[in-house]
């Protein structure tokens, strides 16, 4: 039942039941729908979304939400504080290495330096370029050599085609561009 009081409309009562513990709550039908008799049951419900884990650095059990289980390592803030520091510690313990290019010693830190696949041989792109440009001509290239028949250059070249056609290559050369912008200055119409 709902009737006017000094202009408020009062809403209707709704009895629901307690997510935790079933207990019967008188509650307001409002745009927030209550769904716990008290807090302690809110608590206690929402710790059954919680997961245990060690702190990294005093290895005492703490309780936290599961969606925040990779965030957060430790129990509190002052083994927060340490875990910092040891992270930061850590990536100074890194190593030097001598440049493939121009010989210079450079630092780099020990999880790139320990990683499987990222090998560092060069102290900036600049060198790593250069490098490139020098040694990776010719014989030096891994294409060097490489023959593709006739066959397949004339496939090669059908399939770059559609794929420009159909819009899937949608870009422009550079002198595409500049004939289609003076067709465009000169009011020409001109279809692709």
């Amino acid at each position: 039942m709902s009737f006017l009081f000094g202009g408020i409309n009062i809403v209707d009562k709704k009895i629901i039941n307690c997510l935790n513990c079933n207990i019967e709550v008188v509650t307001n039908n409002g745009k927030r729908e209550k769904k716990y008799c008290s807090r302690k049951c809110y608590l206690e419900f929402k710790k059954q979304k919680f997961i245990t884990k060690n702190c990294k650095i005093c290895n005492k059990e703490f309780t936290i939400p599961e969606s925040q289980s990779q965030k957060y390592s430790t129990c509190s803030k002052e083994c927060s504080k340490t875990y910092q520091m040891q992270l930061k510690e850590n990536r100074k313990s890194g190593t030097y290495f001598k440049c493939k290019y121009c010989g210079k010693e450079y630092y780099v830190t020990k999880s790139i330096s320990e990683h499987k696949t990222k090998k560092t041989k060069f102290c900036s792109m600049i060198c790593r370029n250069k490098w490139e440009s020098e040694f990776k001509r010719g014989k030096n290239h891994h294409n060097f050599g490489l023959k593709f028949s006739k066959e397949k250059c004339k496939k090669m070249s059908i399939t770059t085609v559609k794929l420009y056609e159909s819009g899937i290559y949608n870009r422009q050369t550079l002198p595409q561009k500049i004939i289609n912008e003076i067709l465009y200055k000169n009011n020409i119409n001109y279809k692709k």
